[in-house]
C-alpha cells in the first residue's frame, strides 16, 4: 500500500478530487446533487489523504476537514486576540469494498493522525455510524465520546439552549453573517467555522427539498433576531439548530410549529438544558498535540498545576512528562517520572464537552 497526501501532490489536485469522489460515490448513497455541491464546495484536495495499491488504484480515502477550535472563550469576530488552534474532522472515511478486512484504513487512519500532528492540528474529531464503529475508533485510535446529541420537544428548552444571549445587539441580515457571529461568540467549546463554512451550511440546507433556514427579523431594519435550520420527515421537524435571544427563539418555533401543526417538533441542542433531554452519544475526540493543547489550556486557566506522565503508543512524540505551573507549560519528551495520566483520563480531566453539529456524517 502506498500512502499519498493531497498537500504533498500539489501538481494534480484534480486527480485527487476524482480520487477521492470515485471512492465516495463507490461507498456512500448520496445524491448527486450533494455530491456536486460537496466536492465543489466543501472538499480540499490538500486536505485529503488517500491510500493506493501497487498498481496506482485508489483504494481508501480520509478528508481531514479542518476547522479552528476554542477551548471554551469567545473572540471577536473582526479583532482576534490569537489565532485559535485548529483540529480535523474526519470526513469520507471510505475503502473499497474488494479492499475491506486487510487493515488498510488503520494505516491511513494513523498516518493522517501523524501528518496532522507535525502540521500542529491539537484534536481529530468524527461522528461514528454505528457502535461498532465507535468501538473500532476507541480500541485502535484511542478516541473517546465526548459529546451528545441532546434534543428536546420543549420550545422553552430550546430558548434557554447556550447560544442564547451571544447575538444580543446584533445587526445582521444576511443569514451567513449572523450565524458566524453568533458562533464566534459563543462562550462553550467548540469549532468556530469561518464565513465560508456557514455559507456552505446554508447551501446545502437550500438545495435540499427537505430542509429550509426559517428566520424571526425585525420589522423596521430587517436584522435578524432569530434563525432556525430545519429538516422534515414524513412526521417530525428537526431542528438541528436554533439561534438568537431567549425571546425571539421562542417566537421563530411557534411560527415553525403554525406552519406544521401535524409535525412532532425535535429540537437539536447545543448542550444538555435539564434532565428532560434526549441524550445520545455523537462525536468521538482524540487529542494530538497535547503540548499545544496545554498552551492552549493554560491561557484560559493560569492558575492551574498539574503534574503527569503520558503514554501514547499511536502517537509516541506525545509520550513523556508535562507540567504545568506558573501560567507555563513544560514537556519533557520521554520521561515518565510524574503520575500516569491515560488518553481517557486527559479527555475527562482538560477537555469539556465540544459543540459538534451541522457536520458531514
Amino acid at each position: 500500500m502506498i500512502l499519498s497526501q493531497g498537500q504533498i501532490n500539489q501538481l494534480n489536485p484534480n486527480r485527487i478530487r476524482e480520487e477521492a469522489q470515485e471512492l465516495w460515490e463507490l461507498c456512500f448513497e448520496d445524491s448527486p446533487e450533494f455530491i456536486t455541491f460537496y466536492f465543489g464546495k466543501v472538499f480540499k484536495p490538500e486536505e485529503a489523504y488517500i491510500a493506493h495499491s501497487a498498481d496506482g488504484q485508489a483504494i481508501a480515502h480520509i478528508h481531514a476537514k479542518r476547522y479552528p477550535f476554542s477551548l471554551g472563550t469567545p473572540r471577536q469576530a473582526n479583532l482576534e486576540p490569537y489565532a485559535l488552534p485548529q483540529g480535523f474532522y474526519v470526513s469520507g472515511a471510505c475503502t473499497r469494498p474488494e479492499h475491506r478486512g486487510q487493515g488498510i484504513m488503520r494505516d491511513l487512519m494513523i498516518h493522517t493522525m501523524q501528518a496532522e500532528a507535525m502540521q500542529g492540528r491539537i484534536l481529530a474529531f468524527l461522528i461514528p455510524a454505528d457502535n461498532e464503529l465507535r468501538s473500532y475508533y476507541k480500541k485502535h485510535f484511542g478516541f473517546m465520546t465526548n459529546n451528545y446529541l441532546h434534543s428536546t420537544n420543549s420550545p422553552e428548552s430550546a430558548s434557554l439552549d447556550y447560544e442564547a444571549d451571544s447575538s444580543q445587539g446584533s445587526a445582521y441580515s444576511s443569514v451567513v453573517d449572523f450565524l458566524y457571529h453568533t458562533e464566534q461568540g459563543k462562550a462553550q467549546a467548540g469549532i468556530r467555522r469561518e464565513r465560508a463554512d456557514w455559507a456552505n451550511i446554508c447551501t446545502e440546507y437550500e438545495i435540499s427539498p427537505q430542509a429550509s433556514i426559517e428566520v424571526y427579523r425585525e420589522e423596521a431594519s430587517e436584522n435578524i433576531l432569530a434563525c432556525a435550520l430545519i429538516r422534515l420527515t414524513e412526521r417530525t421537524i428537526f431542528v438541528d439548530g436554533i439561534f438568537g435571544t431567549p425571546t425571539y427563539r421562542r417566537r421563530l418555533l411557534q411560527r415553525v410549529q403554525s406552519a406544521y401543526p401535524q409535525y412532532e417538533l425535535k429540537i437539536v441542542l447545543s448542550q444538555a438544558s435539564s434532565e428532560q433531554n434526549q441524550t445520545t452519544p455523537r462525536a468521538m475526540i482524540r487529542p494530538l498535540r497535547f503540548d499545544i493543547f496545554l498552551l492552549e489550556y493554560q491561557l484560559l486557566y493560569p492558575n492551574e498545576e498539574i503534574k503527569f506522565s503520558l503514554l501514547d503508543e499511536i502517537l509516541p512524540q506525545n509520550t513523556g512528562d508535562y507540567c504545568i505551573t506558573q501560567g507555563e507549560v513544560s514537556f519533557t519528551a520521554g520521561k515518565t517520572e510524574y503520575p500516569q495520566m491515560s488518553i481517557p483520563e486527559f479527555v475527562t480531566r482538560f477537555i469539556p464537552e465540544y459543540e459538534m453539529r451541522f457536520l458531514h456524517e
